[in-house]
């Protein structure tokens, strides 16, 4: 991975122990661009979240892309799967279907001038819940 700027660039991480989350700032020729979001999300494997997505314009307002117009996918659909709410598209439910690991989610919006934005998230999945237990003869020392 390469980051080229010609400019100026902050990058500020923090955490409350429970949300961390990265701020970013970046300005260029008089271009500036902003953005916020949790560095990472763990998700039992035997659960599920509710997400949903929020663009902002350059100036921090909210933008509500029309229905249709956003999509969400997933880098390893065996570890992690994504649907979107058939009512609001900017609206999504994750499930972890079984081996723990890493995925990261891709929501990608289309504006109506065709541009693209893209949010992501990186989740991990971790083990859930014990259901079952083995008892096994221990050798002896």
């Amino acid at each position: 991975m390469s980051l080229s700027i010609k400019g100026s660039f902050k990058l500020e991480i923090s955490s409350d122990h429970e949300k961390p989350r990265v701020l970013i700032k970046a300005t260029c020729d008089g271009f500036a661009a902003e953005g916020e979001g949790y560095m990472a999300y763990t998700l039992p494997n035997d659960k599920t979240v509710a997400i949903e997505v929020t663009y902002l314009d350059a100036h921090g307002n909210t933008v509500d892309l029309p229905q249709g117009n956003v999509s969400w996918t997933t880098s390893d659909a065996a570890i992690l799967t994504v649907t979107a709410d058939a009512a609001n598209d900017q609206h999504a439910e994750l499930a972890a279907v079984g081996p723990v690991g890493n995925a990261q989610v891709n929501c990608t919006g289309a504006n109506p001038d065709g541009s693209q934005v893209i949010a992501l998230m990186d989740v991990t999945v971790v083990a859930g819940n014990a259901v079952t237990g083995t008892i096994t003869p221990v050798p002896p020392a």
